[in-house]
This record gives structure tokens, sequence and C-alpha cells, in this order.
């Protein structure tokens, strides 16, 4: 009798737990995620050039469609296009000067993502990517002149995301600007010498939020 007592008590707290939507049911997971994110983001870094450092401050709106598999309960793997716009206003230490630059840009890549806690609606994940990028520049310095320039770059990250299942189809999705390390070079339109650059960024950007939605199919 109180075995029976003990198992329904039990089964009655299971009941409760998935009426609340604490746990997902035990269907089985839909194995491809279609989706994407938009995002602004504001930052300053140190980048090194073979003459001096230049502190930069930058600001960047970025779309960021996505096609991932799940691989297992705790991975998924794919693909991910991007389009970003930058507007960098750098400080040249040397002379007193002032460069703003305006990037238009488009990066093709390969991401994952680990779940930390497979089996709840709200899943807290990381997320490392590679991208290629490539863009097109406009450098326009404190005298006026303007300067158009070529740019690409490879770009290794790792940041931190949440999502949330809102039905059994759709996902909320938000990621921060976590770690990144981008190294690349530019060239001015008309000259065949290149400018190589790194920057890296190791600033857990609270306010570099992007947010989304994706499809489960």
């Amino acid at each position: 009798m109180n075995f029976n007592n003990q198992y329904l008590q039990s089964t009655m707290v299971a009941l409760i737990l998935l009426a609340s939507g604490h746990f997902r049911t035990g269907a089985q997971e839909a194995a491809w995620l279609l989706g994407g994110s938009i995002g602004y983001d504001r930052s300053s870094n140190t980048v090194l050039y073979p003459s001096a450092d230049r502190e930069t401050a930058q600001s960047q709106i970025s779309i960021r469609p996505y096609l991932g598999k799940r691989l297992n309960e705790r991975w998924i793997a794919g693909l991910t296009l991007g389009y970003s716009f930058i507007s960098n206003n750098l400080d040249l230490e040397e002379d007193n000067k002032t460069e703003k630059t305006r990037v238009h840009s488009g990066s093709v890549g390969v991401f994952a993502r680990y779940g930390f806690n497979p089996g709840h609606k709200l899943l807290f994940q990381i997320e490392p990517s590679l991208l290629f990028n490539r863009g097109q520049t406009t450098i326009k310095v404190r005298n006026d002149e303007i300067y158009n320039a070529s740019n690409s770059s490879f770009a290794v990250g790792i940041d931190p995301m949440a999502s949330y299942e809102i039905s059994t189809k759709i996902n909320l999705i938000g990621r921060l600007n976590g770690l990144s390390y981008e190294v690349g070079a530019w060239r001015l339109k008309g000259d065949s010498a290149k400018t190589n650059f790194s920057v890296f960024n190791g600033t857990l950007n609270l306010l570099g939020i992007q947010i989304g939605a994706e499809i489960k199919f």
C-alpha cells in the first residue's frame, strides 16, 4: 500500500512538471534548424598596425541566417551566412587625426553549438564559429580625403547564447558577442600593397545581443 502511494505521488509530481512546461515531452527532436538573428553591437578595441597601435570605437549592425543539423541531444552543427554594416572611428595617436571608416561586408562560415541543459525549454548554449569575411570600405580622414578599399579576413569566435522553445516547431534565440579573434588584410583601390591587421575582442558585451528565431523541421 505504501508502495502504491509513493508511486502515485511520483506520478503526480511528474505530471505537474510536464504541465508547467518545465521539461519537453518525450517526442523526438527535429533534425534540422533554419533560423536567423539581427543585432547591434558597440565595442572598443586596439588594432595592431606595423606603424603604431590604434584605438578604435566601432558600431555594427548584423544579420545572420543559418542552417543547422542536430547531431545529438547536446550538439548542433551547420552553415551560416551574414551581412554587416560597420561604422568605425580610429584615433591615430601619432598625428592626432581620426579616420572614419564605413564597411559593408558579407560572410560565410561554419558553426557548432553545445547545449548545457538538454531537455529544458530554456536551453543555455555556447557557439564556436569560423567565418570568412569580404567587404568594401570607405575611409574618410580628417582633411576630408576619401579612400576606397577592399578587405578580407578570417574570424574565430565563441559566443554564449540561449534558446527558448515557444512551440514544437519554433524557438526564440538570443546570442551575445563573446570572445573573437580576426586576422586579415585590406587594400586601397588602385594600390597593389596590402595592410595586414588583427583584432582581438575579449570583452563580453552585454549590450551587443542578437535576437532572432529558428524553425525546427
